[in-house]
């Protein structure tokens, strides 16, 4: 928007000097309309977009970033406002602050709580999920499900093929799980359990949906891996298990997915 606002400024001045600048080097209307409206736009269709991305429901436990992010450079753009019309008030500075700040604390947030390879959530953004019950609020709590997603053979890829090539494949596999997810018309969460495993907790009572969705990652996996052009057949056992949305009850409803995740890898 700056450069945009910046040639459109240049051109009026060269071609139509007479349209911007008026009698004693006074401003017009349309000067001020230029300079303004350019970034203002690019301000309120950057917010738009984000808050929604932040409704999406694959973003749900990132709303806050993503609301973050489109409330910042409103405030600012409030604040600027408000300089014009008190101008010996630091408006602006305090304003502006105060918002790089709260960016900030929750960009550092958004850093422990994702999964730098992936990009996926971590184990300890897991935690605070599950602990918060984000999944089954309020009076109409359902039983939803774990799925527990683990590599087949992953340790020969990493020693044939080498760490980097490795990671290459757990990128993969979580780029899968993302794009399997998101079909979905349940509220999920995705994240990187640790090494080459994965946890997904759906909140559905349709078993049904998590065994299309099941079935959904796998081919979806073997698809992006065949794309890749990869000098290795790389596939996944996946197990699930219902789950009550209640913390006490979430480690063994990842047992029961675990016990079912090795079950699928020994019929596959």
């Amino acid at each position: 928007p700056f450069v945009l606002s910046a040639l459109t400024m240049t051109i009026m001045f060269i071609f139509f000097n007479d349209l911007m600048v008026g009698e004693d080097l006074v401003p017009t209307d349309i000067y001020y309309f230029l300079f303004i409206s350019v970034p203002a736009a690019y301000i309120i269709i950057s917010s738009v977009r984000l808050v929604m991305a932040a409704l999406k429901k694959e973003n749900f436990a990132h709303r806050s970033g993503f609301i973050s992010y489109a409330v910042y450079p409103v405030v600012v753009l409030g604040f600027g406002s408000l300089q014009v019309i008190w101008l010996d008030a630091p408006l602006f500075c305090f304003g502006s602050t105060i918002m790089m700040v709260y960016v900030y604390i929750i960009s550092l947030d958004n850093l422990v709580s994702l999964d730098p390879l992936t990009g996926l959530n971590n184990r300890a953004q897991l935690k605070r999920y599950v602990s918060n019950e984000i999944m089954w609020t309020g009076d109409d709590k359902k039983m939803g499900y774990v799925l527990m997603i683990d590599l087949n053979k992953f340790k020969n890829i990493n020693d044939r093929y080498g760490h980097l090539e490795g990671d290459a494949a757990i990128v993969r596999a979580a780029d899968a799980i993302r794009i399997a997810c998101s079909g979905l018309n349940s509220r999920f969460f995705v994240c990187r359990y640790g090494g080459d495993e994965f946890i997904v907790l759906v909140a559905t009572e349709n078993e049904e949906e998590i065994k299309a969705l099941k079935q959904l990652i796998k081919v979806t996996l073997a698809d992006l891996n065949h794309k890749a052009e990869a000098p290795y057949a790389l596939a996944c056992g996946i197990g699930y298990a219902p789950y009550s949305g209640e913390t006490t009850a979430f480690q063994g409803a990842v047992k029961a997915a675990d016990e079912a995740l090795y079950i699928d890898k020994k019929q596959s």
